[in-house]
């Protein structure tokens, strides 16, 4: 995970007290879209995208381990509206109720999806250097 904030889009915390700031910015965007669909009479980013092809919308990840009970409401409100707002709410060893996806890994990697997943986007698993190595390439690009 460390190597991953060398990314300028990257925001990560380290646990779940340092949570509230990021997930703060990630509603205020998420709000920020929802007003910006409003105002253009589509309520799915498909429908914006369909009209601003050009337009590239940051893709918005929100990555987490188990999150602690208080914080399950949070992520699951999060992930009911991501879909439709172009983000999306992957979780570890929990599921949250709006999944659309779902990822188990322990000595194998199990993919449950609603969503059609061609066969290059399955998850695969990094060692370390593959992981340095790809971060290296996203920072030159």
């Amino acid at each position: 995970m460390a190597d991953l904030c060398r990314l300028p889009q990257v925001v990560t915390c380290s646990s779940w007290d340092e949570a509230a700031t990021a997930s703060r910015e990630i509603e205020l965007e998420l709000m920020r879209r929802a007003r910006l669909f409003a105002q253009e009479g589509v309520d799915h980013v498909s429908g914006h995208l369909a009209e601003h092809s050009d337009e590239q919308l940051p893709a918005v990840v929100i990555v987490c381990d188990e999150p602690p009970a208080t914080q399950i409401g949070m992520l699951d409100a999060l992930g009911q509206q991501a879909a439709k707002l172009g983000a999306a709410v992957l979780t570890s060893g929990t599921a949250i109720t709006s999944a659309t996806m779902t990822v188990r890994v322990d000595q194998t990697i199990q993919l449950k999806s609603e969503l059609p997943v061609p066969g290059p986007l399955q998850p695969f698993s990094l060692d370390a250097s593959a992981l340095k190595e790809a971060i290296e390439v996203i920072l030159e690009a």
